[in-house]
């Protein structure tokens, strides 16, 4: 299947019709992937190598390899002298923001929210405050007494509804705690690492529908979390 990818890849560069220097690239992208699926080290080496021909020779000596412009209603991605028209879509305005500052870390939350967004500083409320924790405490204290008289007098209706309860709130308890210590309600870099990078999924997916290649180059060499960079030269680790 790998070796079948990369000859329909040639085959279209040597056709040079419109759009076959995109198929090919995207033909190889997947080769490479599934080639690394199954160990062919020194195939991919080769398939890699002529993928970045390739992709060279369509981007030109100058300029990105991939650019996005903001339109009216939505974005166009360039490459290699071609323009693709995409649809709005807030993971492309990040996109954007990476493609113009290669190499850069961009925090999430500068991404999500501009230049003046506020940095999470660690004082995330608590999601359970220690006066809440104190009363729900004494509460299990009051509980295990009462399972206890209710268990010596065999009350097995007052030891059924107080052992309900009790693992209520040891369950209620054990979710607000980590590790001895109180959860707290995600920040705003927590929100935006996550809110960015599911934004960056949708944005390359509706790119690697149209253009594999460019599609496969961008999900390769962008790294989202708190911060999020692009590196055209070189794979981000997954």
């Amino acid at each position: 299947m790998c070796i079948g990818r990369v000859e329909l890849a040639e085959t279209l560069v040597g056709r040079g019709a419109p759009g076959d220097v995109a198929a090919a690239l995207g033909g190889y992208e997947r080769a490479l992937t599934d080639g690394a699926a199954i160990g062919l080290v020194e195939l991919c080496r080769r398939w890699g190598a002529r993928r970045d021909e390739l992709a060279a020779q369509a981007s030109g000596p100058q300029g990105p390899l991939v650019a996005l412009r903001r339109l009216a209603h939505g974005w166009a991605l360039h490459r290699g002298g071609v323009e693709i028209a995409l649809p709005h879509l807030v993971g492309l305005q990040y996109l954007a923001q990476l493609l113009a500052a290669p190499g850069r870390e961009i925090p999430a939350v500068v991404l999500a929210g501009g230049p003046n967004a506020p940095l999470d500083r660690g004082d995330r409320q608590a999601v359970l405050d220690e006066p809440a924790r104190d009363a729900y405490e004494r509460r299990i204290e009051t509980l295990a007494a009462r399972i206890g008289r209710a268990r010596d007098l065999g009350n097995e209706r007052e030891l059924e509804r107080a052992q309900d309860e009790l693992d209520t709130l040891v369950a209620a308890l054990r979710a607000a705690t980590h590790a001895g210590r109180a959860r707290r309600f995600a920040g705003p870099d927590e929100r935006a690492r996550t809110a960015v990078r599911k934004a960056f999924v949708r944005a390359v997916a509706a790119v690697e529908d149209l253009d594999p290649w460019a599609g496969a180059h961008l999900r390769s060499r962008i790294s989202t979390g708190t911060t999020c960079v692009y590196r055209p030269e070189d794979p981000v680790d997954p």
